[in-house]
């Protein structure tokens, strides 16, 4: 059957690309879209950019397939390549009707819209809009009669349509189509970053939205996903996971949800269907630090979790009050301690250069970390994302304007070492000095006297033997060390030529918070 819709997904795009599996998981938002056209007689296709070389193999590809429809999927961190390439695209199939999701045009639809040659921008939700816009463009429907869109009438102008509806039932939902072209075997080689589990990796979804309120993700978490916060049934998850393992051979299930263990009754069903079952995987999932105890611990551990990673953010009950984060430090240390007490790696995610924080504050997270020693570290700096409460507060500020972040989307890539986004009360060597040293995600030597890391370790090493990926075993646990180590030197001797090495860092006073952002006083 012609394929009708080739759906495209971005990603940090740069060709020629080198790598094609850097970073490399399923792009499940274009992949739950697909099957959901699939599932209404509307043949796609999806192709992952981060997979082909240059623009001429995407070319090729849409020549070949000739759709009527082409969507582009795209985060807030693309959006400065998306113009281009859907000239690029529009280039290439002058036909072809134009169209565009994701979660940076579901916060700002009306900009999204805008871009030339776009007929519509879906925003929240996409399944039920994809079809209903297809469908409308088909059979010469306005498209004021679709919901979650946004479109240029004739006059050029931006008209914002009302809502989707959530899908309150996801089971109702297909499983997402795995198939990418010129995906090759890539999930035998896809996610090279190091977590100690059987390899290989694929991920999903279990639920969708969030019950926190964090400053940095919320309302945009709400607009995507809305509320309640909703899960699929464990019995329909467990029916993914094996498909996962009889038709990929996948041995580890990340899940990508925000927060897994926030329902309790779902977790104890989950977990008692994957023991009755006999399924044998190793999973890690996402959870707030205020969700664990040794329960959910103790449940999780039977069932094959072997890592839970956690957005500790900070070490500074002040920056967690700032950040409504709805946690403290000592939930932070408890939440790790209970993952080493169960022999499950803890992998804490942190955050620096939040407003208004300082070094006094940093200092708390940098001792946090020394007491609860995790196992894994990603240290990032704060980005503002448009559409958050956070973010929204930024770009009404003047600072905004003196950044090149109001006209570059790619500055608010969070991995960014040493960019301090919003922050005007923390020296900008702090952040690089701190950033640098806590962060580390690669295969620790130091870690293997803890039986559970040196346990996941040859677990995985013997998967890369099983499946014949040699070179992988020499890349985590021989060059991991080697560049974890040239990286921390670099950040090193940055900071000594340009700050001058190991001035001890003088706590700041600041003012209390008021209605202005705080500024140091010395």
């Amino acid at each position: 059957m012609k394929t009708k819709v080739v759906l495209i997904f971005v990603g940090q795009y740069t060709p020629p690309h080198k790598d094609r599996y850097h970073h490399y998981v399923s792009p499940l938002g274009i992949a739950n879209i697909s099957a959901y056209l699939n599932s209404h007689h509307i043949p796609t296709k999806q192709i992952d950019l981060r997979l082909l070389p240059d623009l001429s193999a995407l070319a090729k590809i849409l020549r070949k397939l000739n759709p009527k429809y082409i969507g582009f999927s795209q985060l807030t961190t693309e959006a400065d390549l998306i113009e281009n390439l859907v000239q690029d695209v529009k280039k290439i199939l002058p036909k072809a009707h134009l169209i565009i999701g994701g979660p940076h045009p579901s916060v700002l639809p009306r900009e999204a819209a805008a871009i030339p040659d776009i007929e519509a921008a879906v925003y929240g939700e996409g399944e039920k809009t994809a079809v209903e816009l297809i469908n409308a463009f088909d059979k010469k429907i306005p498209l004021s009669k679709v919901k979650g869109i946004a479109y240029k009438n004739k006059k050029g102008e931006i008209i914002m349509n009302p809502p989707q509806e959530f899908i309150k039932n996801l089971d109702v939902l297909p499983f997402p189509d795995r198939e990418i072209l010129q995906s090759g075997h890539y999930i035998e080689h896809a996610y090279d970053l190091f977590f100690p589990m059987s390899y290989p990796y694929a991920n999903l979804f279990v639920s969708r939205g969030c019950p926190a309120m964090c400053t940095m993700c919320q309302p945009t978490i709400d607009k995507l996903f809305g509320r309640p916060f909703r899960f699929r049934s464990a019995p329909n998850v467990i029916k993914e996971i094996k498909q996962l393992i009889n038709k990929y051979h996948v041995k580890s299930i990340i899940f990508w949800d925000d927060t897994l263990t926030a329902n309790r009754k779902w977790m104890e069903e989950f977990s008692s269907l994957i023991v009755k079952e006999k399924l044998h995987f190793d999973w890690w999932c996402y959870s707030r630090v205020n969700y664990i105890n040794p329960e959910v611990m103790e449940m999780v551990k039977k069932c094959g979790c072997k890592m839970i990673c956690f957005g500790i953010e900070s070490g500074s009950d002040r920056m967690l009050k700032v950040i409504n984060k709805g946690t403290d430090a000592k939930q932070n240390e408890y939440a790790i301690n209970l993952c080493h007490q169960y022999g499950i790696l803890a992998n804490a995610n942190l955050m620096i250069g939040m407003p208004t924080e300082t070094i006094e504050d940093v200092m708390m997270t940098d001792n946090l970390i020394a007491r609860s020693k995790p196992d894994i570290v990603w240290a990032s700096v704060l980005s503002p994302l448009p559409g958050t409460y956070l973010g929204d507060a930024f770009m009404r500020s003047d600072e905004f304007q003196r950044t090149s972040a109001h006209n570059n989307w790619s500055e608010l890539i969070r991995a960014q070492t040493g960019k301090a986004k919003i922050n005007d009360t923390i020296d900008i060597k702090y952040i690089i000095r701190y950033q640098s040293k806590w962060h580390s995600t690669r295969f620790n030597p130091s870690l293997i006297t803890k039986k559970y890391y040196l346990k996941n370790c040859l677990n995985r090493i013997n998967s890369h033997i099983s499946s014949g990926n040699y070179s992988r075993i020499f890349s985590e646990f021989i060059g991991g060390p080697l560049i974890e180590i040239a990286r921390h030197t670099y950040w090193l001797m940055y900071y000594y030529w340009n700050y001058q090495l190991f001035p001890q860092p003088q706590l700041l006073h600041v003012e209390p918070l008021g209605p202005k952002r705080s500024k140091v006083l010395g």
